[in-house]
């Protein structure tokens, strides 16, 4: 109670009645819970946590994890082709403009992978699925996006420990990085 959800302004008030009113109220539905049906993010966090709980000391199942984090990046890159700012949907027979703000790739990104970067660095698999997403979330982006992705790339990258890689993954993570670049390039 108390939440504004959206502001409508007409062009012409005199238009302004209690049908029209309640024909907008009529297109939304208010719920006590979240569900992955109303809310991206939240199916996005419920993944996230999946791979969390699987990448943990006490369970320590990153097969699952791996499992996740391309899904992740399947997700993300639905969303790759929005421009930054806001999208703007019309009706040709109706007056009204609806006007809601772009994806946050910066956002996405960081709130989906952030913790599993930290808390996966030191496993290459996990590691290497992780820049896998990441390289099918840039796979047709448009360009603002692709830079998004290319910085997380950048600062997942960065948080290996590259003093404790074996000569042999390292071959593995730089085939990945190259993989990556020739898609964002």
């Amino acid at each position: 109670v108390g939440s504004e959800l959206f502001t409508v302004i007409f062009s012409d008030e005199s238009k302004i009645n209690q049908d029209k009113i309640d024909e907008i109220a009529d297109c939304f539905t208010i719920g006590n819970e979240k569900s992955e049906l109303q809310d991206f993010n939240f199916s996005m966090q419920k993944i996230t946590e999946i791979a969390l709980r699987a990448i943990s000391p006490g369970i320590n199942d990153p097969n699952t994890a791996i499992h996740c984090i391309k899904i992740i990046g399947v997700l993300l890159n639905s969303l790759n082709k929005f421009e930054k700012g806001y999208i703007a949907m019309k009706n040709d027979d109706e007056s009204g403009i609806l006007l809601f703000p772009s994806i946050n790739m910066a956002k996405e990104l960081h709130t989906s992978f952030h913790q599993l970067v930290h808390y996966g660095k030191k496993d290459i698999s996990v590691m290497l699925a992780i820049f896998q997403a990441l390289k099918h979330t840039g796979l047709g982006a448009v360009e603002n996006i692709k830079s998004d992705i290319s910085i997380f790339f950048d600062y997942a990258w960065s948080n290996l420990d590259h003093d404790n890689i074996s000569d042999y993954d390292m071959r593995f993570l730089l085939n990945a990085k190259n993989e990556f670049n020739s898609i964002i390039s």
